[in-house]
């Protein structure tokens, strides 16, 4: 596994910190040696086991466990990889076996950039799921149209303990749907998922020109944007009401930038932007329920047709690790409608980050 920058630790503080523990239905996380497990403020859950050893032409390799809150709701499998370079033919199905024991598959390969994603059928999955309770390790074989398969090692070192952590964390213990200590509960004692919070995102606007004025031009200099600010487009919004959005670049680095953002009323009087986290991620002390940041984001985008502010913080360049924000404008403050994260640097592209926590926007 690889170090993270020091802007990920906020994902440890966010999903480790004792005062989340007390609140209602926070998001959750753990790793346990190969394995780490997720479960957002829904008590959707997913559990992530990594191989040990790699062909040289991977970058990283994984078996996924998803599974939803709902008392009713099936486990699914899929098997992942990532190569350096796409590789030098096109991966066409991949096969999982268990050294000298049963084999599964092949499965079909379905292919993104340079990310390779085989969902596993569901009638293979208890079988599978059986043996991640059993073995060591199990094999990752990938064929070509040419040449010899490429195979990475799975490691099963953690996998029956994530899944019991999942069960707990979907309060599935002693019932018969738990994936590890099942009982003779039934299916109807798992208490219902909790409720979305729901965003009512303020109407959409039209675009306006991307120039930032003097007022916001000068507060930029008097922080630490002034030797940043020339490197990117600022970012400029119609937020409706009067009020304007203004982002300035204050940072960059190998392939991330910061950007601090204004927001100014119909005076013209520019103020810091205020991101404000749900109850379920705001820090005990916080008696409104929200806590608000300093107006800073990472790689940040916005979507005049969805209000939208999007932040997309690298753990590293090839962004196989890190964390993704969306952060809904509602007419009075941005709000955290989605929160992915990746902490592990392992080859798994953004798209295939564990959600950490959702919304339901209107």
């Amino acid at each position: 596994m690889h170090p993270l920058p020091p802007i990920l630790l906020l994902i440890a503080i966010l999903v480790s910190a004792p005062a989340l523990q007390a609140r209602a239905e926070p998001p959750s996380s753990k790793t346990i040696r190969q394995w780490t497990g997720s479960c957002d403020n829904h008590r959707a859950c997913s559990a992530f086991g990594f191989a040990t050893t790699v062909d040289e032409t991977m970058i990283g390799a994984w078996i996924r466990l998803d599974r939803q809150g709902d008392a009713d709701a099936f486990p699914s499998l899929s098997l992942g990889f990532s190569l350096a370079d796409g590789g030098d033919d096109t991966p066409k199905t991949l096969v999982l076996a268990a050294k000298g024991g049963p084999s599964f598959g092949p499965f079909a390969i379905e292919e993104g950039d340079n990310f390779f994603r085989a969902p596993v059928p569901a009638d293979n999955v208890p079988a599978i799921l059986a043996l991640l309770r059993k073995v060591d390790f199990l094999t990752l074989a990938v064929t070509k149209a040419e040449g010899s398969p490429i195979e990475a090692t799975l490691s099963l070192d953690g996998a029956s303990a994530a899944m019991l952590w999942l069960d707990d964390e979907q309060q599935r213990i002693g019932t018969k749907t738990a994936l590890v200590k099942r009982g003779a509960k039934p299916a109807s004692a798992i208490p219902p998922v909790p409720a979305l919070p729901v965003i009512q995102a303020a109407a959409s606007t039209a675009e306006v020109p991307q120039t930032l004025p003097n007022s916001v031009l000068e507060l930029a200099k008097t922080g630490d944007c002034a030797d940043a600010m020339d490197q990117i487009e600022p970012i400029v919004a119609d937020l409706g009401g009067g009020r304007r959005l203004y982002g300035a670049l204050c940072g960059s680095g190998a392939y991330s930038f910061s950007a601090q953002f204004w927001i100014a009323g119909s005076d013209g009087v520019p103020a810091k932007a205020s991101f404000v986290l749900p109850p379920a991620l705001a820090s005990s002390d916080d008696e409104g329920g929200g806590l608000e940041e300093q107006g800073i984001l990472i790689n940040p985008s916005f979507d005049e047709k969805t209000m939208t502010l999007s932040a997309f913080a690298k753990g590293r360049g090839i962004a196989d690790c890190g964390e993704t924000e969306d952060w809904v404008w509602d007419g009075e403050a941005f709000r955290l409608s989605s929160y992915t994260a990746m902490t592990d640097c392992q080859g798994v592209p953004p798209g295939e980050w564990p959600v950490m926590y959702r919304a339901e926007v209107r």
